[in-house]
Order: structure tokens, then sequence, then C-alpha cells
């Protein structure tokens, strides 16, 4: 899901090469697994020239095994395009433009109490067949919490072929408490603001027949990093 253009920047929201933009991804993790780590983005969005904004809905839903999360989020971007160069230089069209976004959203993870195993379901041969626990589920098994991000981006033309693009994005910045225990201690698990970056070059051929982009994403959460790169 940090492949959806929404999710990956608000920023990106109504950035789309056409007026609308509609975006699904899923992905599945380890398929031998019964207990399916599997997640879902689903986003819509559109740019509105009249205001200079794009306004766009996100969800999104993971399932990792017995927790399971679901988020519903609303995006706005506004686009300040204030770097036009003259008309011989290119043909009137913006040098350059910047892009800023806010999110916000509302999440909720919760358990899965089928997916899990209690020791009354147990013997020596392993899990009883059919068995069913007598254990109670607890009071709080779900929790639903707000969760805000913002993002930026700026785009270049260097040339009428080229231009480069860098974003900006931070996520959870709120840093939402996710625990499930119902004590006071609203520290116990909270959700760490993600930090993320991008850049891409694309470059079109005099003849606009082809292109090719090169991208890159960054992300640091706490003290986990991730960096992917590719080439389109």
């Amino acid at each position: 899901p940090f492949l959806s253009p929404i999710n990956l920047n608000p920023a990106a929201t109504g950035a789309g090469e056409y007026d609308l933009r509609v975006s699904a991804i899923y992905r599945r993790h380890w398929w031998t697994m019964p207990s399916q780590m599997n997640y879902q983005s689903f986003s819509v969005d559109k740019f509105i020239p009249s205001i200079s904004s794009g306004l766009g809905l996100l969800v999104n839903r993971s399932n990792e095994g017995y927790l399971k999360k679901t988020g519903f989020y609303a995006s706005y971007a506004y686009t300040v395009c204030a770097g036009t160069a003259s008309a011989a230089d290119n043909g009137d069209m913006p040098r350059w433009f910047w892009t800023g976004g806010l999110q916000f959203g509302v999440a909720q993870t919760r358990i899965d109490y089928n997916k899990l195993v209690f020791a009354d379901e147990i013997n020596t041969g392993g899990v009883i067949p059919g068995s069913s626990s007598s254990a109670d589920p607890a009071i709080n098994s779900g929790k639903l919490f707000p969760d805000f991000s913002a993002g930026t981006f700026f785009n270049y033309n260097l040339t009428e072929n080229s231009r480069l693009l860098a974003g900006f994005s931070a996520h959870h910045i709120n840093r939402p408490d996710e625990s499930l225990t119902g004590t006071a201690d609203t520290v116990r698990s909270q959700l760490p603001v993600r930090w993320g970056g991008n850049s891409m070059y694309t470059y079109t051929n005099p003849e606009q027949t082809w292109s090719y982009s090169l991208a890159m994403i960054g992300y640091r959460q706490g003290q986990n990093n991730s960096y992917q790169t590719g080439l389109e």
C-alpha cells in the first residue's frame, strides 16, 4: 500500500495524468501461512482547476494474522504554479510548481479472536479439532483513533523534455495510540511518525513516442528504515 499515490504522499492528491484517478492495490505475503498476511489500498482523487486543488478519498485495510486494521481518509492538496517561463522558452507552460497536502482520517485496530488458539484448545497432540475456548474475549478488542498526515511536492522542468520531482511526507503526525489495554497509560502503543521522502526523474523524447522515469522512495519509522527504487 506504500505505492498507492495518496498513501505515499498526501500532496499527490489530484496529481494524476488525467482529471480523475482511481488506484487499487492488493499485496499478499507468505502464501503458505494460514494466518494470511495481506494488505489492500483503494483511492480515488480528482484535480479541480478552478480552485487549484485536488480532493481525494483513501481506504486502507490490512490483515496481519489475528490483528486487523482499517482506515478511512480524506485528502486535500493545493498547488502553487508561479514559475512560468516565457512562451518562447516552453510554450507558456509552468517551469515549476509546488504542492502541499493534508490528510485526515479515522483508523481502527481490532483483534480477530477466530484466529487465536488458547491453552484449553491444545493437548499433547497439538490443536484439538473442533474445540472452542472458554476464555472470555477482552473488553477492548478494538480501538478507533484519528490519524493525520501531511506532505509536499516540488516539480521542476529541467528542459522541455525532462523534469525532476521531489517530495517529503510525515504520517501519523498526531502519534495515535493503538493500545487495547484500556489503561490510562496513553503511551503504551503509540504509532511513531513515519517520515518519507521520494524523488523522480522523467525524460520524454522530443517526438513524445516514449519516456522513462527513475524513482526512489525512502521511509523511516522509529528504528526501521525502508528504501525502494524503480525504473519505468
